[in-house]
């Protein structure tokens, strides 16, 4: 008979001792990771807020222009200006549109940061929002030379007036800061439907 031997099975029991992280490698550890976080964080908020103040900057660039656009044709297509304000409490140019008394009216106010125009039968259209400033200046319609070129005076009256040059900027916030604005909008407009006296 054959006796079959045992192998002798290794112990269960290891023999390292296992060892447990200090507290100040635990510190260490969590300090380390917390600064990592804090990074990707940070890149992350940087990242979007750069994002959303390219979108700001594409979506009032085309506001504007479209603005702007509207205002040069209606403007042009004008009989003459009838009345203007240009003060610090609020800004406001009128145009008789046809010679029977159509009248388009644009109002900049300053507290609200708000372009509106109102025309007689239509009532009252918000044109632009965020509009941090608006400016225009009225111009004669006689052009004269200098070394320098061509150029305009300003118009001593309405009745005189055959342009006008309007300028606006306008800008968001984002995350409670104004980081974010448009250029600047210009455009000099003549009144071409006035006839010159």
């Amino acid at each position: 008979m054959q006796t079959k031997q045992l192998k002798r099975l290794p112990s269960h029991r290891s023999t390292k001792r296992t060892r447990a992280m200090t507290l100040p490698e635990m510190m260490v550890a969590v300090a380390i990771g917390t600064m990592v976080l804090l990074g990707i964080v940070t890149i992350f908020m940087t990242s979007s807020v750069s994002f959303e103040a390219m979108g700001n900057y594409i979506t009032m660039d085309l506001n504007s222009r479209q603005v702007m656009d509207q205002m040069s044709r209606d403007i042009r297509q004008s009989k003459n200006l009838v009345s203007y304000r240009n003060d610090s409490t609020a800004k406001s140019l009128a145009f008789d549109l046809d010679g029977a008394g159509t009248r388009l009216i644009y109002m900049w106010d300053p507290s609200e940061q708000k372009l509106s125009q109102w025309k007689t039968g239509e009532g009252s259209t918000m044109l632009l929002t965020n509009c941090v400033s608006f400016d225009f200046t009225v111009y004669d319609q006689v052009a004269r030379t200098n070394g320098a070129g061509v150029y305009f005076n300003t118009a001593p009256s309405v009745e005189a007036t055959k342009s006008v040059e309007i300028s606006w900027k306008c800008s968001k916030t984002i995350l409670g800061k104004t980081i974010t604005s448009e250029d600047m909008q210009q455009a000099r407009i003549v009144i071409r439907n006035k006839p010159l006296s």
